[in-house]
C-alpha cells in the first residue's frame, strides 16, 4: 500500500480541519500522535480501465468508505493499536453519534458502538487486521448524558469560543452584526448552533486577520490563531485522553 501507517494510532476525523486542530491540541496536551490517513492520504479510486482517478474522502457520512479503504493498509502493515473517529456533536449529538455508529456496524468489521468513549474491538471473522475503535464527539459530552460537557456544535465552537475570549471588543461588535441579520430576516439565530458557530469563526478570523481575511479555520488553527492551550478545549482534551486510555 502506499501510505504508510507510523504511529500507534490512527485518526479518522470529517476532514481536513479537523486534522489541523487534532494534531495541534494533541501536541499542546502531550497527548500521543496519531496517523491521519484522511481525506487525502488514502484516496478513493473512480473512473474505469482506460482513466482511473483517485479523489479525496471526507465529510460526516463517508466513516465506513474511510474504514473499508483503511483495512487493507491495516492488515497488511499490522501496527496500530486503536482508531479514533471524531465526528461534530450539531444540533443533537445522539443523532450524530448514532450516524457514525450505524456506519460503523455498516462495515462488518465492528459490532455497533454502543456510546461515546466507549471502544468496541473488531469482529474476528469480518476483518483480518484491524484495531479497537472509538468515538469521540466534538466539541464533547463525555461518557454519558449525566457527565456531559456540551451537547451542540462543533470545532468551530471550541475555536470561536477562544477567539471571542481574545478579541473581546470586536466580539460584541459581531453580535450587533449578527442581531442586526436576524432582525432583516435572515434568521440567523434559528441555523443551529454549528452553522451559527461557523459564521462567526469567518468573521472572527476575517476582521482579526489583516494579513489573509479569507483564511479558512483549518488554516487558522495550523497557523497558531487559535490557542489550543485554551480552557476552551480543556474537556475535549480529556475526551481524548479518555478515548486513548479505551484504545490502549
Amino acid at each position: 500500500m502506499a501510505y504508510r501507517l507510523r504511529e500507534d494510532y490512527v485518526f479518522i476525523g470529517e476532514g481536513a480541519a479537523d486534522n489541523a486542530l487534532m494534531k495541534s491540541l494533541l501536541k499542546a496536551r502531550n497527548l500521543p500522535s496519531f496517523d491521519y490517513p484522511f481525506p487525502d492520504g488514502i484516496r478513493r479510486k473512480k473512473g474505469n480501465a482506460v482513466e482511473d482517478k483517485e479523489e479525496s474522502v471526507g465529510g460526516k457520512d463517508s466513516f465506513a468508505e474511510k474504514l473499508k479503504l483503511l483495512e487493507p493498509v491495516a492488515d497488511e502493515q499490522r501496527r496500530s493499536r486503536g482508531i479514533l473517529i471524531a465526528t461534530d456533536c450539531g444540533d443533537n449529538w445522539k443523532a450524530a453519534f448514532a450516524n457514525v455508529a450505524a456506519q460503523v456496524a455498516s462495515t462488518g468489521f465492528y459490532p455497533r458502538p454502543e456510546a461515546p468513549l466507549k471502544a468496541v474491538s473488531p469482529n474476528p471473522k469480518q476483518s483480518a487486521y484491524l484495531p479497537k475503535l472509538v468515538i469521540v464527539m466534538v466539541p464533547g459530552v463525555g461518557e454519558s448524558e449525566s457527565e456531559s460537557k456540551s451537547e451542540s456544535g462543533g470545532l468551530e465552537t471550541l475555536c470561536v469560543e477562544v477567539l471571542r475570549d481574545r478579541h473581546p471588543k470586536t466580539a460584541e461588535c459581531l453580535d450587533q452584526y449578527l442581531a442586526c441579520l436576524d432582525g432583516k430576516g435572515v434568521g440567523i439565530n434559528g441555523w443551529g448552533a454549528e452553522t451559527r458557530s461557523k459564521v462567526e469563526m469567518q468573521c472572527l478570523i476575517a476582521v482579526t486577520n489583516k494579513d489573509d481575511p479569507n483564511k479558512s479555520g483549518r488554516y487558522a488553527i495550523e497557523a497558531g490563531l487559535i490557542d489550543v492551550t485554551h480552557p476552551a478545549f480543556d474537556a475535549l482534551a480529556a475526551d481524548l485522553q479518555t478515548a486513548i486510555e479505551a484504545l490502549s
